[in-house]
């Protein structure tokens, strides 16, 4: 998965960006949430409230910090002040409603990835375009085509066949 195609895992201390501008971003942000549900606290930062908890598996929610925003300014605000901390070992941002990103000040991007880098706190942003100056690494995610049948079967299997793409960062397409 995402940890595969980075070589080994998450970095700490480092943003890695996410884009996606049509299906699956959701699938994969979701993965992402269960599967650091079985290692440890995860802080989602839900710039636009849109995770419908009702879709993630039992026991999630027990191990999840939800800070639930009203826009791409609190969801920056809120994962400025969570990567200073530095109390949780990995931040899931979903910033996919945002239109404005690309006028955010990469001096803001800095300030959070330098609030990252003491606690080795990894970050995830998932974006619709490019967007996130400080982005150790940026991958576009690109959905497998899928058939009606496709969609019976589970979230894991859609999302292994996801290819992630290198736009910064890396040298080689992988599986998600």
């Amino acid at each position: 998965m995402l940890d595969a195609a980075l070589g080994g895992g998450l970095p700490g201390g480092s943003l890695v960006e996410l884009t996606c501008a049509g299906a699956g971003g959701s699938a994969l942000l979701v993965e992402l949430l269960v599967r650091s549900a079985g290692v440890g606290w995860t802080a989602l930062v839900d710039g636009n409230d849109a995770l419908d908890p009702g879709g993630l598996p039992a026991g999630v929610l027990r191990r999840l910090l939800w800070v639930r925003c009203g826009g791409g300014l609190e969801a920056l605000q809120a994962t400025e002040l969570l990567a200073k901390d530095g109390n949780l070992p990995l931040l899931v941002v979903d910033l996919r409603g945002e239109a404005g990103l690309r006028n955010v000040s990469p001096a803001l991007w800095h300030r959070i990835r330098l609030g990252l880098e003491p606690a080795a706190v990894a970050a995830v942003v998932f974006t619709r375009v490019p967007a996130v100056a400080s982005a150790r690494n940026r991958l576009r995610i690109v959905p497998a085509r899928w058939t009606l049948e496709a969609l019976d079967r589970p979230r894991s299997a859609l999302v292994a066949g996801f290819q992630l793409e290198f736009l910064r960062g890396g040298h080689r397409a992988a599986s998600a």
